[in-house]
């Protein structure tokens, strides 16, 4: 419709839009289905309360009607094609305002018919308050003069008789007194009843008044009924006036349709009023606005020469003639002739409307209107339809179009943009993908043009930087003369000069934000200035133009994309599927041959889902949800059955495949053979429930059992606590290795001692605890005492490495019992036992450990034998007490406990040991003194074992104690130990003889040993010459220190 085209469309210029919103009256422009297009300031000042205006019905904003008004000005100009006048009433949010004066001009397109409405909207509020005074006045007032034959009968809100005149009770045959206080309605005939009282309750402040004629006693009475309403539209009271018509009905009517027609004449009356004779001379005229006369009238009428003069003396020939000619088919016809013309008031145009209507046999009314500002509109509202067609062709003829139509479809729309802007051409650019040159890839020609096309290929950037710069920053460029560019623009003007390019309008197309080209129209053959509204409109275009470029650059994008997409399917390691709605394998790669059980193309496709699930059901659940809720599957594991009948697990994704019109056709999904993968799962779930290094239960399985049996029907219920002694003093010495051995024999001995049936976790670093179900107390004393029994016999087996284990057990008979509570019941009585075990325990270590040396063979009987006689002889040489000699012939025995934790290699080591092994080394003095620390029977001499390896001059290990801060029983050692090792073989140094032996150890008094001490030692070797002499002409195999 035409309506439909232009609802929407109007965009007023700046200067008609001053206009029309400084013009005095209200200003509303509508479609034929009455919605609100355009309003001026004063319309929006008039109904702020309905804001935004524009787009809503014109009588739900004005009016607050859900219904058109009836009768309606505008529906009446839109249906009749002539201009309507009426009076409407002034609604704002609190209810009535006042009155309005309506005068409603249909617009007209091209093919003359009706496309609109321009309502003039005047504010008629005190005319109307005065005319409504005067006639309550005038009506009271005559209803007062009793004399009058005129019937007057006031009627309150509800109905009552509240006044009547002298006339009234005379043509109802009724006394005052009768009738003054009744219904009023009882007087009406019933037939008429109904219908008068209808009459009456459809009066508003809009329409407050109606004319109705009744019969009563063969009498016709004609009423003016009047309702009058207060400020806030309230019903007051009836007023109404009436006469006997029943003589001159048919004069009574045409006197009232003659007053009728004066009084909407006068109210219509616009800005200029003239009345001519049959010849087109003025006779009267009444001037508002005397600035919209041409200069020659203004003098005339200011002068008081208007009427008189011909209309030919007054406006140019050929309006004249124009009006002259209006005159004359007024008179001829009777009926309202409208005529337009225009002529310039100062230096713009200005048009009118004339309205020449016959005032008799040979004079005319004509009422004249400035509709200029209309006039613009509807020359703007025709742009706008144009516009609107032809955005609707460009935009047609990019739906739905097939890609190799692309290059015909862009010419068809610059050419289009061409003609309907005047430009001479219009075309594209886009630019190089590194920025440094810009092609001409389409260019529209006028007849007449010079195409550049070729000069713009690979044109350098740096040609017109002034204007790339503008365009870059993403804002569009409009020169209106190429002549008067600023000057920095120097060298973009000597290039568009030479295309003779003198006017230009460029605008950006943006691709995600960046500027991928422009739109440019050029003019060659003259300037152009387009202003605002026009640059507005060539936005439109180019993001048109812009979206079909992107559409079709993701098309091709999208061909490439998906011919590389099944190459690279065809390559992939994971499986691609495809599949239609059936779950029917439509397509697949060669990985999801392999993933899928081993099958060839040819064999999977055509395969149903059923065949290749083993739970059919479930897939079908998750297609199926899928297909529901359009959200994509990820990650769903499903049991496959193989080529080869075996089972395997598969992980697929599952979404969905769409057409262009967004309906689903089928399933896609990329999927892969997990086996391994759940397998290895399956494996680490074992491993999150099991203890790795021995190979039972963990602490989480067992603190899950506890929760899972707890006031279970298993009662009675056993838990065993235990606890490994020494462990620490274990890793401390031979290492963690040693420890771990230590913790999978224990974990053995518990196991070898409890049921299938009993719950085996390790719970801690050296902690064990069972739960031991339907097992009483006596039953569970049995299993503790088979604990201790095997421990024992692991003892005797393996008599270097102690096992000592602390037990604690409890049991509860009833569940009532809470399984924790059991379980710390048991714990306690374990550390309990662990309070008088644990030393006992770390003895039994201690002594492992010294036998454990005693068969590596690094400690000989020998060597301790002659140690501890040479040590107790200097030892009473000094006079060291008793206690003091006891410790040093015990130091002498242990010194080198600490080297239980040092390998073979390094302790038997041929050779010179390199830094690494002296590290190592060097670290047995802290560990002997650990050892000797847990042991009751060593703890006296644990200080001694620390520091037995220091040196006088306080360069030993590992304090790096000096002189006498080392205990003197360590500094005896220290000679003693040094000569015996010498004389003695050794695998990285010969055997000294006792005399080179004596030379060492002098040679290093002061140094490494006591100076003091060495004279002594040297006594003591004279005094057992002999014994020395013997063990050092043995060839033993007493090792070095």
């Amino acid at each position: 419709m035409e309506s439909e085209e232009m609802c929407g469309s109007i965009d007023l210029t700046s200067n008609k839009r001053a206009s029309f919103d400084a013009a005095p009256e209200g200003i509303s422009i509508i479609d034929t289905d009455l919605n609100i297009l355009q309003v001026n300031r004063v319309m929006e000042e008039w109904y702020s309360h309905a804001l935004p205006l524009i787009g809503k019905k014109c009588y739900k904003a004005y009016q607050d009607r859900d219904e058109p008004c009836s009768p309606c000005t505008s529906l009446r100009a839109i249906k009749t094609g002539e201009p309507a006048v009426g009076e409407v009433p002034l609604i704002r949010g609190n209810g009535p305002a006042g009155w309005l004066e309506l005068n409603a001009f249909p617009v007209k397109n091209g093919d003359g018919r009706v496309c609109g409405v321009i309502e003039y909207v005047r504010d008629i509020t005190e005319r109307v308050k005065i005319l409504d005074e005067l006639n309550i006045n005038r009506e009271w007032n005559r209803a007062l003069a009793e004399d009058i034959p005129a019937l007057v009968l006031r009627i309150s809100d509800t109905g009552k008789i509240v006044y009547v005149n002298e006339a009234v009770c005379s043509a109802v045959g009724e006394k005052r007194e009768n009738l003054v206080g009744r219904i009023y309605y009882q007087f009406i005939p019933e037939p008429q009843r109904s219908r008068v009282k209808a009459y009456l309750s459809s009066l508003t402040p809009e329409q407050p008044d109606i004319m109705t004629e009744i019969q009563i006693n063969n009498r016709w009475l004609r009423w003016k009924n009047r309702a009058i309403f207060d400020s806030r539209g309230k019903l007051k009271e009836y007023l109404n006036v009436g006469e006997d018509i029943t003589e001159n009905c048919g004069a009574q009517k045409k006197l009232r349709e003659n007053e009728e027609r004066n009084r909407a004449l006068v109210g219509a009356i616009p800005d200029m009023l003239f009345r001519y004779n049959r010849d087109g001379v003025y006779l009267d005229a009444e001037i508002k606005d005397k600035s919209r006369l041409t200069d020659e009238g203004r003098r005339f009428y200011e002068e008081g020469l208007l009427v008189g003069k011909k209309i030919e003396d007054v406006l140019e020939p050929r309006i004249s003639a124009h009006i002259c000619k209006g005159i004359a088919r007024a008179l001829a016809e009777e009926k309202v002739q409208v005529i337009e013309y225009s002529y310039s008031v100062g230096e713009q145009r200005h048009y009118f409307e004339a309205r020449l209507t016959a005032a008799g046999d040979d004079e005319v009314m004509a009422i004249v209107r400035d509709i200029t500002d209309r006039r613009f509109m509807e020359e703007d509202l025709q742009y706008q339809l144009r516009f609107q067609k032809m955005v609707a062709e460009i935009s047609s003829a990019f739906v739905s179009m097939p890609v190799t139509e692309f290059d015909n479809r862009i010419m068809y729309a610059l050419k289009l943009c061409g003609l309907f802007f005047e430009a001479d051409r219009s075309y594209i650019f886009r630019y190089s993908d590194d920025g440094l040159s810009m092609n001409v890839t389409h260019e529209w020609c006028a007849e007449g043009n010079i195409p550049q096309k070729v000069r713009n290929q690979d044109f350098p950037v740096g040609n017109t930087p002034w204007w790339v710069e503008r365009m870059l920053n993403r804002g569009y460029v409009f020169i209106p003369d190429v002549d008067e560019m600023p000057m920095d623009s120097a060298k973009d003007q000597e290039d568009f000069r030479k295309e003779k390019i003198k006017s230009m309008m460029t605008m950006p197309i943006l691709k995600e934000g960046r500027v991928i080209g422009f739109f440019g129209l050029d003019a060659v053959r003259e300037k152009k200035n387009w202003d605002e509204s026009r640059i507005g409109l060539v936005k439109v275009i180019t993001e048109i133009i812009t979206g079909a470029i992107i559409n079709y650059e993701t098309e091709e994008a999208l061909k490439d994309s998906e011919k590389r997409y099944r190459e690279i399917l065809a390559t992939i390691e994971e499986g691609y599927y495809e599949a239609d709605l059936k779950g029917t394998i439509t397509y697949c790669n060669e990985a999801a041959c392999r993933h899928f059980g081993g099958y060839r193309r040819e064999e999977l496709i055509g395969k149903s889902y059923k065949e290749i699930y083993e739970d059919s059901d479930e897939a079908f659940k998750a297609f199926h949800q899928v297909f529901l809720t359009g959200e994509p599957e990820r990650g769903l594991i499903l049991k496959m059955i193989h080529k080869d009948g075996s089972f395997g697990f598969g992980e697929i994704s599952i979404s969905l495949i769409k057409d262009r019109q967004g309906y689903v056709t089928g399933f896609k999904g990329i999927g892969k053979d997990v086996t391994e993968r759940i397998e290895y799962e399956k494996h680490l779930e074992y491993l999150s429930l099991h203890d790795q290094l021995t190979g039972i239960y963990n602490r989480t399985f067992f603190e899950a059992e506890m929760e899972r049996f707890d006031k279970s029907r298993e009662y009675p219920v056993t838990i065993i606590s235990t606890d490994l002694d020494g462990l620490k003093l274990i890793n401390d010495t031979l290492g963690h290795e040693a420890g771990d051995r230590l913790l999978k024999a224990c974990a053995a001995v518990m196991q070898s001692s409890l049921r299938q049936s009993d719950i085996l976790s390790r719970i801690g670093g050296d902690e064990f605890a069972a739960i031991l179900l339907r097992t009483d107390k006596l039953t569970g004393e049995d299993i503790v005492r088979r604990i201790r029994e095997n421990t024992d016999l692991y003892n005797r087996n393996n008599v270097n490495l102690h096992l000592g284990i602390s037990i604690g057990a409890a049991t509860a008979d009833e569940s009532e019992t809470v399984l924790r509570e059991l379980f710390k019941r048991a714990d306690d009585i374990m550390y309990r036992e662990k309070l008088y075990s644990s030393a006992r325990s770390r003895n039994k270590i201690v002594q492992g450990l010294l036998k454990g040396l005693v068969d590596r063979d690094y400690i000989t009987e020998g060597h301790t034998r002659r140690l501890q006689n040479l040590c107790r002889a200097m030892g009473e040489k000094i006079g060291l007490t008793s206690n003091q000699l006891t410790d040093l012939i015990l130091l002498a025995q242990v010194h080198d406990l600490g080297k239980v934790g040092i390998p073979d290699k390094i302790l038997f080591k041929e050779g010179q040991m390199n830094e690494e092994d002296w590290q190592i080394m060097r670290g047995h003095p802290e560990k002997g003194y650990r050892i000797a620390a847990a042991s009751s029977d060593l703890a006296g001499v644990a200080e001694l074992i620390l520091k037995h390896r220091e040196r006088w001059d306080g360069k030993g290990y590992p304090i790096g104690l000096s002189g006498e801060e080392i205990p003197v029983e360590c500094r005896i050692l220290a000679v003693a130990d040094a000569f015996d090792t010498m004389i003695q073989k050794r695998p990285y140094d010969r055997k000294k003889t006792i005399h080179e032996a004596k030379e060492e150890i002098k040679k290093n008094a002061g140094s490494q040993f006591d100076p003091e001490l060495v004279p002594i030692f040297f006594e003591v070797l004279k005094e057992q010459e002999g014994l020395v002499k013997r063990s050092s002409s043995k060839n033993t195999s007493d090792k070095l220190n």
